[in-house]
């Protein structure tokens, strides 16, 4: 019998089992990414979550993992002010922005309402446009987790098409190209 092995690419894939979260302690709103050009892609950089306590008690955030085992979270920032989607992340945490920048762990008190930024690490440079992410949280001593399933950042309609599916027609010196195939 003969075996053949091929290598598909397939970027970065995770699976996650998912429990329903039945807990009101708090909700997220303004949910954006910080999406900048790197390297020339398009790369969510950045998280933007304003998290608002529905409770008189204060919450302990202890950890914040996100779906993708490809990113991690590399940084942790409170800030007050609203910011647009393409901002330079440069500019919000005032240093320079580093794809592997090392992991750091989330742990914050929230009283009210807080608006974070957490910045985006990569093991790898893959475009990631939609992420979900999992906060583990305590409140009044309970250990429970806030689970966001998946979330769009940013659409990309950039394709990349290889040469030799183009069909190329010459008339005289101009060269026109003609369209995608698949389209």
């Amino acid at each position: 019998m003969l075996i053949k092995e091929i290598d598909i690419s397939i970027g970065s894939l995770s699976i996650y089992k998912i429990e329903d979260n039945n807990y009101n302690d708090f909700g997220i709103i303004n949910l954006k990414g910080i999406v900048n050009t790197v390297d020339g892609k398009k790369t969510l950089v950045g998280i933007v979550m304003e998290i608002d306590n529905n409770k008189n008690s204060k919450i302990t955030i202890n950890d914040i993992q996100l779906y993708d085992l490809n990113a991690y979270i590399s940084g942790v920032y409170e800030i007050e002010e609203d910011i647009n989607s393409n901002t330079n992340i440069e500019t919000i945490i005032k240093k320079e922005y580093k794809l592997k920048d090392t992991k750091v762990n989330v742990t914050k008190e929230i009283y009210e309402n807080a608006r974070l930024l957490l910045t985006i690490g990569y093991f790898n440079h893959y475009q990631i446009s939609k992420l979900g992410f999992k906060i583990n949280y305590q409140i009044d001593g309970l250990n429970r987790e806030f689970v966001f399933t998946d979330f769009t950042f940013f659409n990309d309609h950039l394709r990349y098409i290889p040469i030799n599916e183009l069909t190329f027609y010459t008339y005289g010196y101009n060269w026109i190209k003609k369209y995608y195939k698949g389209i």
